[in-house]
């Protein structure tokens, strides 16, 4: 059977399925494209879509392993700080830009509350050390992302 922590449920697997709708939004609203024109750098959908599925695929078996084992609780905080930067970037993206950052719509009214919901949630119930770290882990999750996105675009 597996593990609850204090503050594991079911909502968790929220994680994989916002990713879905994030995804698609990004996607339909040609967010490579956007970000060609940002960075100056070109990914094809295909990349985009390779990319994601890898990470959706990451982001699913952090939540089961978060939710089958004792030890793994870091990971949600770690996937709760990813969605809220992620969010958080879009956001940021399309202010300087004056611009749709393709997955703002998503990262706001998805991620960023379940981003903020997860860490609140983690912080009244983890050891400040396993928070820390879950926070951490994510900062360099979201950083690993971006750099592996942006190597795979062609200059």
């Amino acid at each position: 059977m597996p593990k609850q922590a204090t503050f594991l449920g079911n909502w968790v697997w929220l994680f994989p399925l916002t990713y879905l709708v994030h995804i698609a939004e990004e996607y339909a609203g040609g967010f490579y494209h956007w970000m060609a024109r940002v960075v100056g750098a070109e990914l094809s959908a295909q990349t985009f879509l390779s990319l994601n599925a890898i990470f959706w695929v990451v982001m699913t078996a952090a939540v089961t392993i978060a939710v089958w084992t004792q030890a793994a609780d870091w990971l949600m905080v770690a996937l709760g700080a990813v969605v809220l930067i992620n969010g958080s970037a879009h956001t940021i993206g399309s202010l300087i830009t004056r611009s749709y950052s393709p997955g703002l719509l998503s990262g706001l009214c998805l991620w960023a509350p379940l981003g903020v919901w997860t860490l609140r949630r983690a912080w009244r119930s983890l050891p400040r050390g396993q928070f820390s770290a879950g926070v951490l882990a994510g900062i360099a999750l979201h950083g690993l992302v971006f750099l592996l996105a942006l190597k795979a675009t062609k200059s």
